[in-house]
């Protein structure tokens, strides 16, 4: 927001809401980001038909998200043990082809993918709304 600012970038608008959010108007945005949040969710391919009715047609989804389920099995127990002690929130042990498979069933088509931290088997992927 502060770089759109200083940019001089009066066109850009941000918005930080949940997806249940009333104001949120179908077909009425551009461009959704979610980074470091799509494993978080309890009900992925609502979240993702969601983010995909409020896109404009060709419309970008840009996510970040750590894929916990292309990690070995003792980090994946390392995981399971903090969440049962509560120190560790309820996550989803996606792989880059679960995630993207999600995103596709979503209705999206993937434009670009890319692993952009390996070492927490992070996957970049920036996904189209359907057209119209």
């Amino acid at each position: 927001r502060a770089k759109a600012i200083e940019r001089s970038m009066s066109h850009v608008e941000f918005t930080h809401c949940d997806l249940d959010d009333p104001s949120l108007k179908k077909s009425d945005y551009s461009v959704v980001s979610a980074f470091n949040v799509l494993h978080l969710l309890s009900d992925l391919p609502s979240a993702l038909s969601s983010i995909s009715s409020i896109l404009s047609p060709g419309g970008l989804l840009i996510t970040e998200t750590p894929c916990l389920g292309e990690r070995g099995r003792f980090q994946r127990s390392f995981v399971g043990v903090a969440q049962a002690m509560g120190f560790a929130p309820s996550i989803l042990h996606l792989t880059y082809a679960s995630l993207k498979a999600r995103i596709l069933d979503a209705g999206f088509s993937v434009k670009h993918d890319n692993v952009c931290n390996q070492e927490y088997t992070t996957i970049r992927v920036v996904a189209e709304a359907a057209a119209g």
